[in-house]
């Protein structure tokens, strides 16, 4: 019922652009995983299997980072997804007769810091579009 790893983060270490940001692609997909842990019916064996490849890739995202200078909404939001990644990581440990069932308190968590990703993303993307427009100008 869960996606498949290889499908969904594929080509997420594209090249970032002022409206698209690699770290937006990954957020998307790990979305996808915070509903799929809301329901008790996906497979825990395959929510497993995509988390560790959704780890993988935010690992990429983030060496990608290194060496490039980043701002303070850039920062915040690189926090963000390395503690949603962590939760997910908690989410996949939370097995039941081979399905995933996690505890409200943590549902809640996930669901907090999704929302405050996306708000971080979106202060990132106004900054980029707003350094980008003052660089042009």
């Amino acid at each position: 019922m869960l996606l498949c790893g290889t499908l969904i983060f594929s080509n997420l270490t594209a090249a970032a652009s002022p409206t698209q940001l690699k770290e937006e692609g990954w957020l998307n997909q790990a979305s996808l995983l915070v509903d799929a842990a809301k329901g008790s019916n996906t497979a825990a064996t395959q929510f497993i299997k995509d988390v560790r490849e959704s780890r993988t890739q935010l690992r990429k995202i983030m060496l990608s980072a290194r060496n490039v200078p980043l701002t303070s909404e850039h920062r915040a939001l690189h926090s963000t997804l390395v503690l949603l990644d962590v939760l997910l990581k908690s989410a996949a440990a939370c097995q039941t007769a081979g399905y995933i069932v996690c505890p409200p308190m943590l549902m809640s968590q996930l669901n907090t810091i999704l929302k405050n990703a996306y708000q971080n993303l979106d202060k990132t993307k106004s900054k980029l579009i707003e350094t980008t427009a003052g660089k042009s100008q």
